[in-house]
């Protein structure tokens, strides 16, 4: 069994036990400064959901680089207070990160994130915002446990999930987060990884 943390910021704190008798399997134990408990959840590969979604347009604020300074959470603490700005806004409640590659530059040296909410045009975006168009994709969902949980959890898809399927291949796309209503009093975020059948 081997076991290692993640911590981000002064308060979350994340470990990661994975299990060298079944391969598949991570138990994450979220970590609680406030009472000292830790939740443990086991994840495997029955909890890959395989999902298709229509196009559809997201709104909100981006960001372009490497997060090496915690852009990404500081643009989301801007963002939110000013999400009501979205008049458009299709399903309130519900937020995205959606990630994805830069055209021309290397991953290694940066990425694009928009974080917003689902908008049916693009036309009258507030100032300091921009709408994307995210194409329909087929996803494999898996859900993790708050933000702490988002790098565990791409490391068992990237890792031990997408080289043992037998039917699944990375597809092109973009990676989103899906923020549902009941996020932050349920702390859970479901990954949305684009997959395409793989060719025989």
């Amino acid at each position: 069994m081997r076991e290692f943390s993640l911590s981000i910021g002064k308060v979350k704190k994340l470990s990661i036990r994975l299990l060298d008798n079944d391969p598949g399997t991570y138990i994450i134990r979220k970590w609680n400064p406030l009472n000292r408990t830790k939740k443990e959840t086991k994840m495997n590969t029955s909890q890959v959901q395989i999902v298709t979604r229509k196009a559809f347009r997201v709104a909100g604020m981006r960001y372009a680089g490497k997060n090496e300074h915690a852009e990404i959470p500081k643009m989301w603490d801007e963002f939110i207070p000013r999400s009501n700005e979205l008049s458009d806004n299709q399903d309130p409640g519900v937020f995205f990160g959606v990630a994805r590659s830069i055209p021309g530059v290397p991953e290694s040296e940066g990425f694009e994130y928009l974080a917003g909410v689902q908008v049916s045009t693009t036309t009258q975006i507030p100032a300091g915002m921009v709408a994307w168009e995210i194409p329909a994709l087929t996803y494999a969902v898996l859900p993790a446990n708050d933000v702490p949980g988002i790098a565990p959890v791409s490391d068992f898809f990237y890792k031990e999930w997408l080289p043992k399927s037998t039917e699944w291949e990375m597809g092109e796309g973009i990676m989103i987060e899906y923020y549902p209503p009941e996020y932050p009093q349920h702390l859970v975020i479901y990954l949305n990884f684009p997959v395409q059948p793989k060719k025989t």
